[in-house]
């Protein structure tokens, strides 16, 4: 796992009245400071159907915090949209969600996100 450090571009981290209203996010990203794994990073765009998942504007320059409420994922990382499309590949017999030979073609051990 290579995590970097990276700033989250979204305005509300540098405002003072959203800084004190929002505690909770400013405790977990300080000043909008996140970290990313580039190893799941790459690997999604090689999984079906993640870089369009992934495409969205900001998605990737954006903390967690803000992907969920402003950009309205329901997954804010790229290891809870692996893990929850396994899952339904799972209860679905293999009709939807995401197959854990993708995430092996990928780079990435499927047994890390079961």
């Amino acid at each position: 796992m290579r995590l970097v450090k990276r700033r989250c571009n979204h305005h509300d981290h540098k405002n003072p009245e959203w800084v004190r209203q929002n505690p909770e996010a400013e405790h977990r990203f300080p000043e909008g400071i996140f970290k990313a794994d580039l190893d799941e990073e790459r690997a999604a765009r090689n999984i079906p159907s993640a870089p369009k998942y992934m495409s969205q504007a900001r998605w990737l320059g954006c903390c967690p915090y803000h992907r969920k409420k402003d950009l309205e994922t329901w997954a804010s990382t790229i290891r809870e949209w692996i893990e929850y499309n396994m899952k339904m590949f799972k209860e679905s017999r293999g009709l939807r969600g995401l197959d854990p030979k993708d995430v092996g073609a990928a780079g990435l051990d499927p047994a890390d996100y079961e």
